[in-house]
C-alpha cells in the first residue's frame, strides 16, 4: 500500500480471486465486509468504492490448471510485462506441482533456484510462503514455535 506496488498472487487455498480480494479489502480498511458476530464495524459501499479506486490493478490473480513452476512463471511474466507488476507470491509452495524426481531435495532447489532468477531478471519482489505441519498446542494455551525442519521441504530453504 505504501508503495503502491502491483502484486501478482498465486494462491490456490485463497479460493476465487474474487474471495481473495474481498479479504484484501477487509485487511485493507479493517472492517469486514458482512457484519459478523460481535463485531462493531462493517465495511461501508464507500469504503469498499475507495478500496476499488485505490486498488484498481494492483492485484491479480494467477490461476492455471496445471500448476507446475513453469506455467505460474509464465503468467507472472506475462503481469510484470503488462501491469508492471513488482510482487509476485506463491502461497504456498507445496500447492504448486515441483517436478518429482527421486531426489525432491534437489526438485526443491531447482525450483528455488529459477524462482531467484525471474526475481533477478524481472527486477521483482519475490514471496514464496510456506506453511508449516500442524503446530503442537500446549497446555497452557501457547503453540511451539515452528522451525525450519516444521515446513514441507524445509530441509532446503
Amino acid at each position: 500500500r505504501l508503495h503502491q506496488w502491483p502484486t501478482a498472487f498465486f494462491s490456490p487455498e485463497a479460493g476465487p480471486s474474487l474471495a481473495h480480494l474481498s479479504r484484501l479489502a477487509e485487511v485493507w480498511t479493517g472492517c469486514p465486509i458482512t457484519k459478523q458476530w460481535g463485531e462493531k464495524n462493517q465495511m461501508t459501499r464507500e469504503q469498499l468504492q475507495a478500496f476499488g479506486k485505490e486498488t484498481k490493478n494492483a492485484f491479480h490473480f494467477v490461476e492455471c490448471g496445471m500448476p507446475t513452476l513453469t506455467n505460474i512463471l509464465s503468467r507472472f511474466r506475462e503481469l510484470v510485462a503488462r501491469y508492471g507488476v513488482k510482487i509476485c507470491i506463491i502461497d504456498p509452495y507445496n500447492q504448486m506441482s515441483v517436478q518429482s524426481t527421486e531426489d525432491n531435495t534437489k526438485a526443491d532447489l531447482q525450483a528455488l533456484t529459477q524462482m531467484r532468477k525471474f526475481a533477478m531478471d524481472y527486477d521483482v519482489l519475490f514471496i514464496l510462503v510456506a506453511h508449516p505441519k500442524l503446530v503442537k498446542k500446549y497446555a497452557n494455551g501457547d503453540f511451539e514455535t515452528p522451525g525450519m525442519m516444521d515446513i514441507f521441504g524445509g530441509s532446503v530453504m
